[in-house]
């Protein structure tokens, strides 16, 4: 599991951005504020950490596996969803390979 302040986003329209619930080598889980039928393709995302040393690797080569509501609000005005969205990493190179491990290493709790 990432630390509390790590967080995921999807690019080219940095759209869905959000808290990272699950990650490992292959791939990671975030979840964040959106809406059903938000835009589903992306081939490239970001990982960030916000705390002593900020960490970032950038364009991370990727596929959505998935991407689901978890939770529904309704404001007054809005409906608005919590979703999770799951992606495969694929392609990296070996600099994104070494920093993805060194985030793992460094910034996760209990088993990968």
């Amino acid at each position: 599991m990432a630390q509390d302040t790590a967080f995921a986003v999807l690019r080219p329209t940095f759209s869905k951005v959000g808290k990272i619930k699950d990650i490992s080598g292959g791939g990671l889980a975030f979840h964040y504020i959106g809406y059903d039928g938000q835009q589903k393709d992306s081939s490239e995302m970001d990982i960030f950490l916000c705390e002593e040393g900020c960490f970032h690797l950038s364009k991370i080569p990727c596929k959505i596996i998935h991407d689901y509501k978890v939770d529904e609000y309704q404001t007054s005005i809005h409906r608005i969803e919590t979703r999770r969205c799951g992606v495969e990493f694929r392609g990296l190179t070996e600099e994104q390979a070494a920093e993805l491990e060194f985030f793992l290493k460094n910034h996760t709790t209990g088993t990968a």
